[in-house]
């Protein structure tokens, strides 16, 4: 019966009562259940203690990348090979121990360093599992590799590498400057200082940071309206709200005079590019572990 009402229905009115049965099941459904839960999931990061004075201790994360990371004029380098060899699981128990602390309790500065430095951490330990690296392009942004899956806990929070960046920091931070803080294991990206991150610094360590790669050669190549970009603006497109002009905008506020007049008439991105070489060098021997405790540290300043 039902069936013969709507074949004898004239169209319009069939038309008139779809878009009444979609609009009430849209308010009675409302969101998804998984699209409520994401929101909820990134809200809960929104939380921290601004009478926080006293932030975690990075001093043994420290220790560990002066044994193995060599600032270059070009970038920043590790060796991987030795890394491996003696003491990579030092960086297995620090990311343990990050991820044990009580994150929401920390300013919003401490928080900042916090996830840089439990990023990196995790990025460094993914690249020395990972050696000899051959194809560091698909362990970065594979879906089936180390930046996506969920390996982190954090507060009862799984999370990915890439979630730290294009979700936490992306949505919480008003700074453009956070992807220059991201460790990436290759010769293309930012030249991240070789030194755990700090509360008290750690904008000013971004701002230097992301003048010297947007003005060096792996930034950007600008010729007319449209130029061409390094991918760890797409990378993190997230940070631009996926927007052209927002990455641009960016671009000139940290350009200095000499790229600063080839950007003038930018209006769209044309291309990527990226040196995906691994960013290693190579030690004869081992930089003694003996100093670093296992499990981290604690709080300090």
């Amino acid at each position: 019966m039902f069936r013969s009402i709507l074949l004898n229905m004239p169209l319009r009115f069939l038309l008139a009562a779809m878009c009444i049965w979609l609009a009430l099941s849209f308010i009675i459904v409302g969101p998804s259940a998984a699209q409520t839960a994401s929101s909820e999931t990134m809200a809960r990061w929104a939380v921290h203690n601004p009478a926080n004075e006293k932030g975690p201790d990075y001093d043994q994360l420290d220790i560990f990348l002066a044994n193995f990371g060599q600032k270059r004029r070009s970038g920043t380098t590790f060796a991987y090979e030795a890394m491996r060899k003696s003491d990579k699981d030092f960086l297995l128990q620090y990311a343990q121990f990050l991820q044990g602390l009580p994150v929401s309790q920390l300013n919003k500065d401490q928080q900042l360093a916090y996830w840089l430095n439990l990023h990196n951490t995790y990025a460094l330990l993914e690249a020395a599992n990972a050696y000899p690296l051959r194809r560091v392009k698909e362990l970065v942004t594979s879906d089936e590799h180390a930046w996506q899956r969920k390996d982190l806990v954090v507060e009862g929070e799984t999370l990915s590498l890439s979630d730290i960046g294009n979700e936490i920091l992306a949505r919480h931070w008003d700074n453009q400057n956070v992807i220059y803080g991201l460790y990436l294991p290759a010769r293309g990206g930012p030249a991240v200082t070789p030194r755990a991150f700090r509360a008290s610094t750690v904008h000013k360590e971004l701002e230097k940071i992301g003048s010297r790669f947007v003005n060096s050669s792996k930034s950007v190549d600008a010729d007319g309206r449209s130029i061409e970009v390094s991918e760890l603006y797409r990378l993190n497109s997230a940070v631009f709200d996926g927007q052209d002009k927002k990455v641009i905008a960016h671009l000139k506020r940290l350009a200095k005079s000499r790229l600063a007049g080839k950007l003038e008439e930018a209006e769209s991105i044309d291309d990527y590019f990226f040196n995906w070489k691994l960013n290693e060098h190579r030690i004869r021997q081992s930089s003694p572990g003996g100093n670093l405790s296992r499990g981290g540290g604690g709080f300090g300043s």
